[in-house]
């Protein structure tokens, strides 16, 4: 006869078990959301993507990202490639773009579009010379192309 295992070490395992459980329930849960949010694109006969229909016009499998900048008083334009069907800016985009001057000094600045150009100021710099877009963390992302798809990060200053 086997002597009894003591209570709590019965109620340790069962709870490792449980934490085991909920963590991998976890981990599938993410990988299954974040396969979800990835466009199916088949690569085409070339080996690079095609362009596939996204309500109506045509949009690339490719994140926007910056190709050129203008200075204009009091604000910054900013110009993107991939943004096949439109650029759409959501949420508060304040969290996402910081402008500054010739100082360096960074401030949280508001950003708009205006004919496919994303239209950066801030009150606090009147003659900004530099922009930078999901500088803390991409996950601040706010800048999206017709496919969904989030802009890449960047900083003008470097």
């Amino acid at each position: 006869m086997t002597a009894p295992k003591p209570q709590h070490s019965l109620i340790s395992q069962r709870l490792s078990l449980i934490r085991l459980t909920l963590a991998a329930c976890a981990l599938l849960l993410s990988l299954t959301t974040l396969a979800a949010q990835q466009p199916s694109v088949p690569p085409d006969s070339h080996g690079s993507r095609a362009l596939v229909e996204h309500d109506g016009p045509l949009v690339s499998d490719q994140s926007p990202a910056l190709s050129s900048l203008e200075i204009a008083q009091g604000a910054i334009l900013l110009h993107f490639t991939h943004a096949d069907g439109g650029l759409h800016l959501k949420g508060s985009a304040r969290s996402a773009f910081q402008i500054a001057g010739a100082d360096h000094i960074w401030f949280p600045a508001d950003a708009h579009l205006v004919n496919g150009v994303v239209v950066v100021s801030t009150s606090l710099v009147q003659q900004p010379t530099a922009v930078r877009y999901t500088w803390k963390s991409p996950a601040d992302a706010r800048l999206f192309n017709g496919a969904g798809l989030p802009a890449a990060p960047f900083d003008t200053e470097k």
